[in-house]
């Protein structure tokens, strides 16, 4: 019992330290700013960017901030988390555009794209097409759809899961038609060569080979065998609807067919 309540302590006390450090991190990471050094002669362009991208910064709170006199480019977390979600978004779209499109050697560009994208990679993901020299033709598309963003994610959102919902009836029906005799006798009504209603293809095959051959002895196996691509289907459908992340999908597809 001592050895129980000792545990007991021992795993409140872990806890406890846990949640006070997680605290700490995170208030470490919003208030602390970024810092990233560039060259002399980079300078002046850099600031261009910085002005370009704290337009979409709350008034007095510029979260790029470039000096000549250390050559320096500063990240302010602490400003860039008074941000809303869309005006993040505005902002990295805006920041990451104008780097793109500056006159920094190829070295020092990708060096300050890096830096601005990995201050929040959440959202820089799917923006990585903006490296490319066609950004500004993709950029514009992106803004046009938009508007209809919701719409389309709520639209893929129902398909992907009546696919999902109607696979996994399927998939159950078919593993009790094969595990339950009772059940097969009822679904086949006396007619042994003619597939039952509701049952696929798949599983009625899967039953008739392990019957008339002794290679297939575990039928079960034999139909998951036979139903791997919809089991695929169905794990990419419950990956998407839990993360959510079907633009990362969109951006990384046109990053990569982007020249």
């Amino acid at each position: 019992m001592a050895k129980s309540k000792f545990n007991k302590y021992v795993l409140a006390i872990f806890l406890a330290l846990v949640c006070l450090l997680s605290s700490v991190s995170v208030v470490y990471a919003v208030d602390v700013d970024a810092m990233l050094s560039i060259d002399a002669a980079s300078t002046g362009l850099v600031q261009n960017i910085c002005s370009e991208a704290n337009k979409y910064a709350k008034s007095g709170s510029p979260v790029l901030a470039c000096s000549s006199g250390t050559n320096t480019l500063t990240f302010s977390n602490k400003n860039y988390a008074k941000l809303e979600h869309d005006e993040k978004e505005d902002f990295m779209e805006a920041a990451l555009s104008a780097t793109t499109k500056s006159g920094l050697n190829k070295k020092q560009k990708n060096k300050v794209y890096n830096f601005i994208a990995g201050q929040d990679t959440p959202i820089t993901n799917s923006m990585k097409y903006l490296q490319s020299d066609a950004s500004t033709d993709f950029l514009e598309a992106k803004k046009i759809f938009d508007p209809f963003s919701g719409v389309v994610g709520t639209i893929l959102g129902v398909l992907t899961t009546a696919i999902f919902l109607f696979s996994a009836l399927s998939i159950l029906i078919d593993i009790m038609y094969l595990v339950l005799p009772g059940l097969q006798a009822i679904l086949e009504r006396g007619e042994e060569n003619k597939r039952p209603l509701f049952v696929s293809n798949e599983a009625y095959t899967a039953k008739k080979d392990s019957e008339k051959d002794s290679e297939y002895k575990n039928v079960l196996s034999l139909y998951i065998k036979r139903r791997i691509g919809l089991i695929i289907a169905m794990a990419i459908c419950i990956g998407y609807l839990i993360s959510g992340k079907m633009y990362d999908v969109i951006a990384y597809f046109v990053d990569a067919f982007t020249l």
